[in-house]
C-alpha cells in the first residue's frame, strides 16, 4: 500500500514537471513568435517611413526644378521687356526729336475711294473745310508716315488726298544730314534728287521730311533707301521704298496745323 503511494506520488510529481515544462516551453514559444512579429512590424515601419521620406525628398525635388524652370523662363522675359522698353524708350526719343507739330492738331479721317493696285490715284478722305481741312495740308498714315498732301476740291466734309508716290507729287526731303527732293515716280517707289556722291548716301537709309518744301512739318518718316546708283551726272540716283501701304491705309492723319 505505502508503495503503491509513493508510486502515485511519483507520477503526481512526474505530471507537474511535464506540465511545467510545456508551460515553460509554450512560453518561450509564445515569447519567440512575438518577439519575430515585433521585428518584423518594426522593419516594416522603418521601411514604410523610409519610402515616405524618400516619397517626400522626390516631391521637393521635383517641385525646386518647376520653380528653378520658371525663374528661368521669367528671366528671361524680363530681359526681352527690357530690351522692348529699350527700344520703345529710343522710339519715343526719335520721335520727340523728330516730330515738330503737336499732335492735337492732327485729324484722322477714314479713306474712301481707294485703289489698292494703283498708288497714284488720288484718293478720298472724310473730312473737309467743315472739320478745318484746307488744300495743301500733309496727310500721314497711322503710324505718322507721310501720305501725301490735300488738293482740290475740298467740301464740307469730304476732301482729296494726292500720294507722294504720284508722278506729279515731290516733297523736300533729308537724308545723312542731306537734304534734296523726293518725287513720285509712277509706283511704289520715290527717286531723290540732288544728292551728291560725297553725301555718303547707301541702302538702307532712313529718309524724313525736311519741312523746307512748306508743306510736311520735317522729321517726318519718309521711306528707306533702296537702291544707289550713280550716273554720268553730278548727283545719285537713289530710289527709296516709302513706308506708307495703300493695303493698309483704312485711316489717314491730316496735320491742320504746325
Amino acid at each position: 500500500m505505502k508503495g503503491e503511494i509513493k508510486a502515485y506520488i511519483l507520477v503526481l510529481v512526474l505530471d507537474l514537471l511535464i506540465l511545467l515544462s510545456h508551460g515553460v516551453f509554450a512560453r518561450k514559444t509564445q515569447d519567440f513568435f512575438y518577439s519575430a512579429i515585433s521585428a518584423v512590424d518594426r522593419t516594416v515601419g522603418g521601411l514604410s517611413s523610409m519610402f515616405y521620406s524618400l516619397e517626400d525628398d522626390w516631391r521637393a525635388v521635383a517641385q525646386a526644378r518647376y520653380v528653378l524652370k520658371g525663374e528661368k523662363e521669367l528671366r528671361k522675359e524680363i530681359l526681352r521687356l527690357r530690351l522692348e522698353n529699350m527700344r520703345l524708350r529710343q522710339e519715343i526719343h526719335r520721335c520727340s526729336l523728330e516730330r515738330s507739330f503737336p499732335l492735337s492738331s492732327v485729324f484722322y479721317a477714314r479713306t474712301v475711294f481707294l485703289n489698292p493696285r494703283n498708288v497714284n490715284l488720288n484718293f478720298s478722305v472724310e473730312a473737309g473745310w467743315g472739320q478745318g481741312i484746307k488744300e495743301g495740308m500733309a496727310v500721314v498714315d497711322e503710324k505718322g508716315n507721310a501720305v501725301g498732301k490735300i488738293i482740290p476740291p475740298v467740301s464740307y466734309s469730304r476732301s482729296w488726298v494726292k500720294p507722294i508716290t504720284s508722278p506729279m507729287s515731290a516733297i523736300g526731303v533729308k537724308v545723312r544730314g542731306q537734304y534734296g527732293v523726293a518725287r513720285g515716280r509712277g509706283e511704289n517707289l520715290l527717286v531723290l534728287d540732288y544728292l551728291y556722291p560725297t553725301s555718303g548716301v547707301k541702302e538702307g537709309d532712313e529718309v524724313f521730311t525736311s519741312g523746307l518744301d512748306g508743306i510736311f512739318p520735317p522729321g517726318i518718316p519718309v521711306g528707306r533707301v533702296e537702291r544707289v546708283r550713280k550716273t554720268s551726272g553730278i548727283f545719285l540716283t537713289v530710289e527709296v521704298k516709302p513706308y506708307f501701304s495703300v493695303d493698309t491705309l483704312e485711316f489717314v492723319g491730316i496735320i491742320r496745323k504746325w
